[in-house]
């Protein structure tokens, strides 16, 4: 439309036309500003996010390295199971004390003890004579030179006014360490208690 010309003046069919194209023209160029400032807000976004990611990155990177120990693995690979307030080293061993309270309740048993301790060979420890300042002896010093040896039982019962001492051993390998350890103490048992242990 030329300029200094209103669009009152206009015939009809020409001013609607008139009017119509500049409602078109208007909301081109509305759109192409929206286009624009959602363009322009995207590429503020994306370098946010960049901007964010490095820091991560530096963040993590500052971080000291901490080495997580591995768990330690259980004798023979066995699972430990927890039944009430008791946890045992291995399925076979809680499944066995099930059985013994059973057999305690029914009576054929009788004074069911779980994980007791036996002494083997005692601590043994190096005197050393002590003076004080006027070189009079005082009391003597204990140094320990070997821990004592103990051998911890899963079952001890009475049964027929006999004692049982007994061990779940689901492995028997006697070329395997913990196995030779148990053999061992297993004699020693025998020779200091006279306490046979049955191995189930």
């Amino acid at each position: 439309m030329a300029k200094g010309i209103n669009l009152c003046d206009l015939p009809e069919p020409y001013r609607r036309q008139a009017e119509q194209q500049i409602v078109k023209e208007m909301r081109r160029k509305e759109a192409n500003k929206k286009r624009k400032a959602e363009k322009k807000a995207l590429k503020k976004a994306k370098k946010q996010e960049r901007k964010a990611k490095k820091a991560e990155k530096q963040a993590k990177a500052a971080e000291p390295k901490v080495k997580h120990k591995s768990k330690k693995t259980p004798k023979l690979r066995n699972q430990k199971v927890t039944r009430g307030d008791k946890t045992f080293d291995s399925k076979r061993e809680a499944d066995r004390y099930d059985e013994l309270v059973l057999l305690e309740k029914q009576g054929i048993i009788q004074n069911l003890e779980w994980q007791k301790e036996y002494l083997l060979i005692p601590a043994q420890y190096e005197t050393v004579e002590q003076y004080g300042k006027s070189g009079k002896r005082i009391k003597d010093k204990q140094i320990l030179i070997e821990r004592k040896v103990t051998y911890v039982a899963d079952f001890v019962y009475k049964k027929d006014g006999d004692t049982i001492v007994e061990d779940s051993k689901g492995y028997r390998n006697p070329a395997s360490a913990p196995y030779a350890k148990f053999v061992l103490k297993r004699k020693l048992m025998l020779w200091v208690h006279g306490i046979r242990i049955t191995e189930v």
